[in-house]
């Protein structure tokens, strides 16, 4: 009878009151509020880092700009200097002087003027001289010459010089090609126009150089959270400086917009934040990758769900670990169950309490009994039925084959050769002998020695016409396979294949370990240079032996493989393919 048991409280209850226990709603907000809130403090963030830094670097670059400026402003800090300039533009003009004010001017100016542009930096690499309108003298950190010839009174910055009128003017990024050797790859500069204090007459154009790499020095050490671009430019919109190269369309852009701008170049967008220079009419321009702390933002987002998820993992493990002891039972039965898959159906499962479980096992044993009656009465009847067809199987191959065999003997009888008769005779009782001996499995060994016995008889009929190799690799001699598998595939070849072909034909049979798609196998192939097969006569020769060897492998082994190749005019190749882990039942080893 079934069992009436009803539950007091059952398990879908009981895991829902365990479920809340998790806490799920807190890592929601969790989830749904923190990166949010993550980007709008980040993005503030970035934008005060890059502007406290900006203002840092000005600083530092204001410094560099003053003491360029101290340089060009030297001659008014030095009578002797002002003298000496005047003494040149006296010289310069065509103006009588004595050879001792020229003396003491050169002196000076090779002298003093060198002990006052002195400067500890070492990115100031020096000053130039013109005087108006062809004398020019230069004081470099290098000591280098000036190219002869060059036409100093033509270039811009001269130019810009005479026409501020004493104003100082920067000069953007430029190469010192006036020098034999030049002191730095590229330098900013400052000019001024020196005057006589008293005439305000013109007198000289004075040029203070700078190395771009004071630049470098300043904006390589600022570092912000994300990837930045920190650059100079100049009131034209050239670059000065920058750490990274700017692409045209960032030039572009930035000459184009102010303060607070963005600038998409490419599918890359930047923040970009603009501080003047003092006193020039230059920027420093930071542009920092918003597209980068945005992809942060997203992996912040990514992080909390995976948090999210841990959560919830940790949650299902909290509510495994507490109904431990409520699925006891059906761990029990899932054991239960287990074993009956292997055919143990004896078992059954432990029944404690009144709710859905218990009633459940109940009915699982209950079906356990009556499944177990069934294939006590059915079981063996299926077993004696395979079994029965299996020997059917085997039953139709040994009378097709001896009668084979008797009319090669009556061929080798006419031949009249006692000597070959004999061996003929040996040879085919050793065949009988291995034919009706009861056992239904045999080693690849033994079927390969059979096989060597049935091909020579073969041979002996078809004289020249049959040439024949069969080699087995030592290593698969033990395997084991149902008896007379591979003799009809033989006979079929000689007979389907070479018999019909009325020229020599090549019967080669190998058996070999090999691994086959990661497995190891054993491979079996049969092949011949017969006249092959069309698919109706494949079929008509299946018909024969081949449906027998299939069946017979079909029911050997699970996982084997057997395959057909066949052209005509050409031959026909037959492999088997016998996984080695199929080779493990205990029956084919007994």
């Amino acid at each position: 009878m079934r069992p009436t048991l009803k539950p007091r409280l059952g398990v879908r209850f009981k895991m829902i009151g365990i479920s809340l226990i998790g806490l799920l709603i807190p890592a929601l907000a969790f989830v749904l509020f923190v990166p949010s809130y993550y980007n709008k403090n980040m993005t503030h963030d970035i934008n005060f880092a890059t502007q406290a830094t900006i203002s840092s670097a000005l600083i530092n670059l204001n410094t560099y700009i003053e003491d360029l400026e101290r340089l060009v402003v030297v001659p008014y800090l030095n009578d002797s200097i002002m003298d000496a300039f005047n003494t040149f533009r006296k010289i310069d003009s065509g103006k009588t002087v004595s050879l001792l004010e020229q003396l003491q001017a050169t002196r000076t100016m090779n002298t003093t003027l060198p002990n006052y542009t002195q400067n500890l930096r070492k990115d100031i690499t020096g000053t130039l001289v013109c005087f108006i309108p062809k004398t020019v003298f230069a004081v470099y950190t290098n000591n280098s010459g000036l190219v002869s010839d060059y036409p100093f009174t033509e270039q811009t910055w001269y130019k810009q010089a005479l026409a501020a009128e004493g104003k100082t003017v920067f000069i953007s990024s430029h190469k010192q090609d006036y020098l034999t050797d030049p002191a730095a790859d590229k330098v900013f500069s400052i000019v001024k126009l020196v005057k006589d204090l008293d005439t305000r007459q013109p007198i000289a154009v004075v040029k203070a150089d700078a190395d771009t790499r004071v630049l470098s020095v300043i904006l390589d050490k600022i570092k912000l959270n994300v990837s930045s671009i920190m650059s100079v430019i100049d009131e034209q919109g050239n670059v000065i400086y920058s750490n990274k190269p700017l692409s045209d369309t960032m030039l572009k852009e930035l000459r184009n917009k102010s303060n607070s701008s963005k600038i998409d170049d490419h599918g890359e967008v930047y923040s970009v934040t603009t501080q003047h220079i003092e006193k020039t009419d230059w920027n420093m321009v930071a542009m920092v990758s918003e597209t980068e702390y945005i992809n942060r933002i997203n992996v912040m987002q990514a992080t909390v769900t995976g948090v999210y998820v841990l959560v919830s993992i940790f949650s299902v493990l909290l509510v495994a670990l507490l109904s431990q002891r409520m699925m006891k039972p059906l761990r029990k039965m899932v054991n239960v169950m287990a074993k009956v898959e292997t055919g143990n159906f004896n078992v059954r499962v432990p029944v404690r309490g009144r709710d859905e479980i218990a009633i459940l096992g109940s009915s699982f044993n209950l079906m356990l009994s009556e499944v177990n009656n069934l294939l006590n009465r059915e079981y063996r009847a299926v077993l004696s039925k395979q079994s029965a067809e299996y020997k059917a199987l085997q039953s139709q191959i040994e009378p097709h084959f001896l009668y084979n065999t008797l009319n090669t003997m009556i061929g080798i009888n006419r031949l009249g050769d006692s000597k070959v008769l004999e061996q003929a005779i040996l040879s085919l009782t050793g065949m009988m002998r291995y034919m009706t001996e009861q056992a239904d499995w045999t080693t690849l060994n033994e079927e390969f020695q059979m096989l060597n016995q049935y091909c020579y008889l073969q041979k002996l009929r078809f004289q020249n016409r049959l040439e024949y190799t069969i080699q087995l690799d030592p290593e698969a001699e033990p395997m084991k396979i149902p008896k007379l598998l591979i003799q009809p595939l033989v006979e079929n070849a000689i007979v389907h294949g070479i018999e019909p072909l009325g020229e020599t034909g090549q019967l080669t049979v190998l058996g070999s370990i090999e691994t086959v798609h990661f497995q190891r196998c054993v491979v079996i192939v049969i092949e011949d240079s017969g006249t092959g097969l069309e698919q109706t006569e494949g079929s008509k020769w299946m018909g024969v032996g081949l449906t027998n060897v299939k069946n017979r492998l079909q029911y050997a082994y699970k996982k084997a493989d057997l395959n057909i190749q066949s052209r005509v005019n050409v031959g026909t190749r037959i492999t088997i393919t016998i996984p080695l882990e199929d080779d493990n039942d205990e029956d084919r080893h007994s």
